[in-house]
């Protein structure tokens, strides 16, 4: 399959191919992590409270908005990598995956404290509590491969 420009039928670039082909691991961790915590919940009862103060809830709905937004933005950035400013497309790139490692950074933290230990009771489903973990650290690692391989091809896009 190749990837085309839709008003003139040019093929895009390679770099431009590699660079979109970058952000494919990245969007689809991301889908993974949300559909996986969206399984777990309907999977099972869970508590409809938590220790969370107002500010935590508040922040943890509006990063969740914030890392929608981040990717449209990428995705609007690589739409026309090659007929836009190399430089333009570079930094848009960039900057939106390091946004999503921050937002990540803060959520996975809120996350792992309090919506976890929720999901998986400690004293009553270890093992998925376990299992949750590893998948957890997993998901991290790959993400951050993911991202910083991102970057990395970011970083060189429209410098040859």
């Amino acid at each position: 399959m190749r990837i085309r420009y839709a008003v003139d039928d040019n093929l895009w670039s390679e770099a431009a191919i590699e660079l979109g082909t970058s952000l494919i691991p990245v969007f689809k961790l991301i889908r993974l992590f949300f559909k996986k915590l969206y399984r777990q919940r309907i999977k099972q009862e869970v508590k409809l409270f938590t220790e969370m103060c107002s500010d935590q809830l508040y922040w943890l709905d509006r990063s969740t908005d914030d890392i929608r937004k981040s990717l449209c933005s990428m995705l609007y950035s690589i739409e026309d990598p090659d007929h836009i400013d190399p430089l333009e497309t570079r930094l848009a790139i960039m900057e939106g995956v390091k946004q999503l490692v921050t937002y990540f950074e803060s959520y996975l933290c809120l996350i792992n404290g309090h919506i976890i230990p929720t999901l998986f009771p400690v004293d009553t489903d270890f093992t998925s509590y376990v299992y949750f973990q590893n998948w957890y650290i997993t998901w991290t690692t790959s993400f951050l491969l993911a991202t910083d391989n991102s970057i990395q091809i970011a970083q060189s896009f429209g410098e040859t």
